[in-house]
């Protein structure tokens, strides 16, 4: 953005005062660090990390997640009537004490006993002596009671034999439908929310990162204390009434946590040279958020049912929100060491919150390498559609693969845990080693872990089992930090927001519909085949389509420079104060524009700084005096 004007005014049509100068020697003598960053701040990263952790969503914890859920009785309604005896029971409870009368009797085989009796005290010999007739009538009526008697004991031990159960599995006995509904609700609410990404980068350029941290951490705490709401309902018999609210505050609450999560992107410019580290630090919190569910769990084991349990939980995500509004990053803060670390200032933020102009400007980038993205979006999109069906009904199928429930539930923790450790410790550091090798070894690499997990999901073992949840965690780990790098090579800088975003967006349609696919074949199988089927279906796509993106990127590679809108092009040159690039090219002695591009896209922020070294003065006051001349030509015209 460097403006240098000719006498004692800076007569640039944006004029900033930071770049006007007087003379050419105090531009030349001028630097932008008039606040160095003498130290990277470690401490601040750190523990933004934690809050934005404990402000986190519920995706990465799904597996387990959906078990508590379904043993708290969330969506009970929805199963069969052998699981909803509860007025059935309170009725027969009540007659046992005398509380109701015969004719209130619930029970259908009871009535018929008493009408039975009834009609044989009818049909009672009338000469017979009365005495003998009352003592016969008095008989019957005690057979009568016993009958009752022995017909609501029997409910009596079944209900007692339920409750049982119930403590021991949380007050209810989840049915197969209710783990269907709440696994296609937790899928369908995470592809909503990766589908409402795009406004996150708008709100990122509008907003600045404190805002995002703070207010989305507290929409997240106003999301967990909705579903705290539904999980009493479920517990108490009325998750009928209460089952509607889990959609909206699922969405809330993981919406929310990716607004939040941009709180440590605001620090990307305080560590210059490792923005690829800050931005998987990122990714990690949110991986690493899959201890949530093992938190409450912990709570639980006081003896507190799971609404209290989350509600105790929700002072943990209480003091992340405080962490994000003590350390996140300003609007202010984040400009000011953009301009320490790059030497120039970003542009100014939007004044207009605006969502389709830059998805249709997102488009056209994409236009430019149509078949490249057609098969990221693809190859990407049916390994998440994998992933969601894998980690939604992982306890399911390990009890159907190794044979009891505890199998599955144990299964179910590996891959929480997994997903936590791999997430948050193992992909950043391994990206940013792998990172020296090139964008293709990274890519590379990365689809190799991927069909090894894909490959193993039907060994009916625990070490294939492992080898399978570890691999699928290293996706779903990998994904955000893949397709940010893959991004970074097809979008300039003012455009990578929105284009990532837009890829996101395609992507999570795509893995709808390979969701949705596999999800309908579980309905036409029995037993372990209604699982293994479709993820046979869903590894295959995966490996094919994931690996023809792979093997064409390793083949064609990515452009040499990212591509440059129109648009782009004129508002690029006006940050140096200049008509177009060509004049850039020949101000900082590019031979070509494709050499500005390439330094202006490169992630280092040190080599972007390198423009303001590149400026000619003797070409910038040419290119002034011509300009200044045009315009004065044109005015008098």
């Amino acid at each position: 953005r460097l403006r240098l004007a000719q006498g004692s005014s800076c007569t640039s049509s944006r004029p900033i005062k930071d770049f006007c100068f007087a003379s050419m020697a105090e531009a030349k003598s001028y630097t932008p660090l008039d606040v160095e960053l003498k130290q990277f701040p470690w401490f601040r990263l750190f523990m933004l990390a934690i809050g934005s952790m404990l402000c986190a969503g519920m995706m990465p914890g799904t597996a387990l997640y959906i078990d508590l859920l379904a043993e708290a009785g969330v969506f009970g309604s929805v199963c069969p009537a052998p699981n909803a005896t509860k007025d059935e029971t309170e009725a027969t409870l009540r007659l046992l004490k005398g509380e109701d009368s015969e004719e209130e009797l619930e029970d259908e085989e009871v009535k018929d006993d008493e009408k039975e009796v009834k009609e044989k005290v009818k049909d009672e010999d009338e000469e017979s002596d009365k005495k003998k007739k009352e003592a016969k009538d008095a008989e019957k009526e005690e057979s009568q009671k016993s009958k009752k008697t022995q017909a609501a004991k029997k409910k009596v031990k079944v209900i007692d034999d339920k409750e049982d159960k119930k403590e021991k599995k949380g007050k209810w006995e989840p049915c197969q439908e209710q783990f269907m509904a709440l696994t296609d609700l937790f899928s369908t609410g995470s592809f909503a929310t990766l589908l409402g990404q795009i406004p996150v980068g708008v709100f990122f350029d509008m907003y600045g990162t404190w805002k995002m941290s703070f207010y989305g951490g507290l929409m997240v705490l106003i999301g967990q204390l909705l579903l705290a709401i539904v999980i009493w309902g479920g517990e108490n018999g009325m998750d009928a009434s209460t089952n509607g609210l889990f959609p909206v505050a699922f969405f809330i609450v993981d919406f929310f946590a990716f607004v939040n999560s941009y709180g440590i992107n605001g620090l990307m410019f305080h560590f210059p040279g490792r923005v690829t580290f800050v931005l998987s630090v990122s990714m990690a919190t949110y991986q690493l958020s899959s201890f949530q569910p093992l938190m409450v769990q912990a709570i639980m084991s006081l003896g507190l049912p799971l609404w209290v349990s989350f509600i105790i939980f929700n002072i943990a995500v209480a003091i992340g929100v405080v962490i994000c509004y003590v350390y996140a990053p300003t609007q202010a803060e984040y400009y000011k060491a953009a301009k320490v670390a790059m030497g120039v200032p970003l542009p100014d933020p939007p004044k207009v919150f605006a969502c389709w102009t830059p998805f249709k400007d997102a488009n056209k980038i994409m236009w430019q390498q149509c078949t490249m993205h057609t098969w990221c979006i693809f190859g990407f999109g049916s390994v998440m559609g994998f992933g969601f069906m894998f980690q939604g009904m992982i306890a399911d199928y390990g009890h159907a693969l190794l044979g009891s429930e505890e199998d599955g539930q144990k299964l179910a923790m590996s891959f929480v845990f997994f997903t936590a450790v791999i997430g948050g410790l193992i992909v950043p550091p391994g990206i940013l080693f792998l990172e020296r090798f090139g964008i293709k070894t990274v890519l590379g690499v990365g689809y190799g872990i991927t069909v090894i997990g894909l490959a193993t999901f039907w060994i009916p073992n625990w070490a294939g089992q492992y080898i399978c949840a570890s691999g699928i965690a290293s996706f779903m780990s990998f994904f955000g930090t893949g397709v940010q790098k893959y991004a970074t090579l097809y979008a300039t800088s003012n455009r990578f927001g929105v284009f990532i975003s837009t890829l996101i967006f395609y992507m999570s349609l795509w893995a709808m519909f390979v969701f949705a696919t596999m999800s309908s074949l579980t309905t036409s199988f029995e037993g372990l085949d209604a699982f293994r089927y479709p993820f046979a279906m869903g590894a295959v796509l995966g490996i094919v389509v994931y690996g023809i993106f792979t093997v064409r990127f390793l083949v064609k590679g990515p452009p040499e420079v990212p591509y440059v809108t129109p648009e782009d092009e004129k508002e690029l040159a006006g940050q140096f104060g200049l008509e177009d690039l060509d004049q850039v090219c020949y101000v900082m002695d590019f031979k070509v524009k494709g050499d500005f591009f390439k330094v202006l896209a490169d992630p280092d922020p040190e080599v972007v700084k390198s423009l303001g070294t590149r400026i000619n003065e003797k070409r910038m006051a040419e290119m002034m005096e011509k300009n200044q001349a045009a315009k004065a030509g044109g005015a008098s015209a």
